[in-house]
């Protein structure tokens, strides 16, 4: 039996297509992808009534004075003293594009990093290096440490530059043992505007601190994607310094290397899964993990086992090694890991749940523990769904089985959202993108399935009709039923001219259980402008919601920014109508805030609940 992980919802968001707006430079937007992902999730699941919370280290976060420790024991200060080095007259590094890269530095000295030493360093364009050889790092800045390739990142400024903007130095300096090699990135600017510059660096010292040095800082736009922190080789531990704000020039950041440990480090440090009741079984098996790791600098180590649990549970497979009467991991060298595996006897009573506590002690110093908790839950019954694969993942008491929808090759599926009916029914809906004489032409695509997945109305298709004029694509697709078994369908549709300049609109269509669309689709807002960021008047459209109350109406609600004369505005707007697609409210601004004097919108609303 493989139990599907509870513990790791970042699974879930690789499996579901972001589409491709997210990442379209036409369309960079600071907290747009981190965003959309949230809200994706949210909307694929059907049985969930509560709103999804958005993780803590998905929020804007600003700087403190100081920080730490991780669990390896780095951190950071930064009252460190200014001292720029002028990297300049070092070697210039062929760093053009986020494309490029890495390029390799050597470094003269070994250079230990979370209990590794290393001898180079690989430097990339986008304001951040890497230790372990993996390719460049991902186009847009995450916050760290977040275990997805590639790791032992140290950023010192990650952002997303424009091309040829600037150049990257390298330069050694110092005397034993206070050598230091320095990374300067020069004259930076920003992907989509090019007016600020940044001009920064990472200074590696030979005692295994790390400073960040800044020089000039200038940004029409401070929480414009960007990253400073570091983080290890597993992805799981690290310091994030600041995400999506500006660090000041003339600021200093020292990460202060501790001392050699005895070490233990158990990732990721919580886990667990999905589990049919009354089964005995392994956990959890699709995901390698708990994972015990040898983060110690004092050679081999052996870690004894030992489980606190309220089911009836055991350690698979691992033998006591040493002689102490305690399952082990046998000898671990440093940086060297193993993954242990639990066998627990489920029982027999839906919406039964457990933890699990799992501690390694170190044979070297049994005073350094670590601990992992596996959490193990016979589930409800829900439904969750899946974009790209058309994939409908069903958990019930007797346990979790996908339901592969039939696969559609020649086209684009993605925003996907599952909704339970009133007769028990799911709705699946997502994009269904095909090509045109102008380009993708999007629609909606629904199809009616029971509650085990098997389809009783065949897909239908849901959507505006596009004569090929335009590039059309539709996003964020949500659903909502009234009691008296009307299914509104809302979602925003982005059409693109020849020049990229974009039109977006809202638009609600009415089914009912059956399938059979009683409303075509309903252009809500009715916005007519063409235009790109930044053009005075035009709107942009994202996040749109949908929520049926007793009354059997539907209200909708959606982010919308644009450009006035005084400044941008950003603000949430809802309306209201009723089953038969006849507007009650008109379009409301609900959080009001004047162009030019804020922003009306913030990321918790990426917290909304899905439909």
């Amino acid at each position: 039996m493989r139990a599907y992980p509870f513990g790791q919802p970042s699974a879930w968001v690789y499996d579901i297509q972001v589409s491709p707006k997210e990442v379209c430079p036409m369309r960079l937007h600071h907290r747009l992808v981190l965003l959309a992902f949230a809200i994706v999730v949210s909307a694929g699941f059907a049985a969930a009534r509560e709103p999804f919370a958005v993780h803590t280290s998905l929020r804007t976060q600003a700087p403190q004075a100081t920080g730490g420790p991780d669990h390896f024991g780095y951190t950071w200060d930064d009252s460190a003293p200014y001292d720029w080095i002028d990297a300049t007259g070092g070697a210039a590094l062929d760093l053009r594009s986020i494309w490029d890269g890495p390029v390799g530095v050597p470094l003269p000295f070994p250079f230990t990093y979370y209990g590794a030493t290393y001898s180079n360093v690989d430097v990339l364009y986008g304001g951040c290096v890497v230790f372990q050889p993996s390719g460049r790092c991902a186009d847009y800045p995450h916050t760290l440490p977040r275990p997805i390739q590639p790791t032992t990142i140290v950023a010192a400024y990650w952002s997303r530059f424009s091309d040829n903007s600037g150049t990257v130095y390298a330069l050694s300096g110092g005397t034993a043992p206070d050598r230091w090699e320095v990374i300067e990135w020069h004259g930076m600017s920003d992907y989509s505007d090019p007016s600020p510059v940044y001009t920064f660096e990472a200074v590696f010292h030979e005692n295994g601190d790390i400073t960040f040095q800044y020089k000039e800082m200038t940004s029409n736009d401070p929480s414009y994607w960007t990253v400073t922190g570091i983080e290890d080789v597993t992805g799981w531990d690290g310091l994030t310094y600041q995400y999506g704000t500006l660090v000041p020039a003339g600021t200093a950041i020292t990460f202060t290397r501790p001392a050699p440990a005895v070490r233990v480090f158990i990732y990721p440090h919580v886990t667990g899964s999905f589990v049919p009741m009354g089964q005995h079984l392994k956990v959890p098996t699709d995901f390698s993990g708990p994972t015990v790791f040898n983060s110690g600098e004092f050679g081999d180590d052996t870690y004894d086992l030992t489980l606190s649990a309220g089911w009836n549970a055991a350690i698979d497979l691992l033998t006591d090694t040493n002689g102490n009467g305690t399952p082990d991991t046998g000898t671990l060298e440093q940086q060297q890991s193993r993954a242990v595996y639990i066998d627990v006897d489920t029982p027999v009573t839906p919406g039964a749940s457990n933890t699990t506590v799992l501690t390694a002690t170190s044979s070297r110093d049994p005073s350094v523990t670590g601990q992992a908790l596996i959490q193990e839950t016979v589930p409800a019954r829900f439904v969750e769904a899946h974009g790209s694969s058309m994939l409908l993942r069903i958990a019930t008491p007797s346990g979790t089985s996908d339901i592969q929808l039939s696969s559609q090759n020649e086209y684009t599926v993605a925003s996907p959202t599952v909704l339970e009916l009133g007769n028990g029914n799911l709705l699946y809906a997502s994009t269904l993108d095909s090509s045109n004489t102008g380009g993708y032409d999007g629609k909606i695509a629904c199809q009616i399935l029971d509650r085990a997945g098997h389809a009783v109305v065949d897909r239908f298709l849901v959507g505006p009709s596009n004569d090929g004029t335009y590039l059309t694509n539709i996003w964020d697709i949500a659903a909502a039923e009234s009691p008296d078994g009307h299914v509104g369908i809302v979602w925003h549709q982005d059409r693109y001219d020849s020049s990229y300049n974009e039109n977006d609109n809202v638009y609600l269509a009415v089914i009912d259980e059956t399938g059979q669309v009683l409303v075509p689709a309903v252009n809500v807002t009715n916005n007519t402008a063409f235009g790109q960021d930044g053009d005075v008047g035009v709107p942009f459209i994202r996040y749109t919601k949908i929520a049926a109350t007793a009354d059997n109406r539907f209200v909708l609600a959606w982010q919308k920014d644009s450009t006035q004369s005084a400044g941008a505005e950003e603000n949430v707007y809802t309306a209201i109508y009723d089953t038969a697609g006849t507007e009650i409210q008109g379009i409301v601004n609900r959080s009001g805030v004047a162009a030019g004097t804020g922003s009306g919108f913030s990321p918790g609303i990426g917290e909304l609940s899905g439909n």
